[in-house]
């Protein structure tokens, strides 16, 4: 078999003082050479929410209905005669459970 070269070694970038202050290889914000640090240059940038994103998580923990839950609430509405068919039972049953 042929001999494998070595490999070189893979050339890293030097740091200076200024970038350590900073924190460079962090996530971190680079500033301007001669300017100094400060607490918010230090902190990464906080994600912010929107609106859309916030009722989308509102709306992905809603537990669905099950058709045997309806199916029981409908009895009870029919056990305890409220007026109406099983049809009219079983709608009304639909709308209190998605209420809650």
């Amino acid at each position: 078999m042929a001999e494998e070269k070595p490999r070189a070694p893979r050339a890293r970038k030097k740091t200076t003082e200024a970038d350590k202050e900073v924190g460079v290889g962090k996530t971190s914000v680079r500033r301007p050479s001669g300017a100094k640090a400060t607490a918010s240059a230090l902190k990464p940038a906080a994600k912010k929410k929107t609106a859309a994103a916030t009722s989308r998580a509102k709306k992905n923990t809603a537990v669905p209905v099950q058709p045997g839950d309806i199916a029981t609430l409908a009895y009870l509405i029919w056990e305890h005669g409220e007026p109406g068919d099983a049809n009219d039972h079983w709608l009304r049953a639909e709308q209190e459970l998605a209420a809650a």
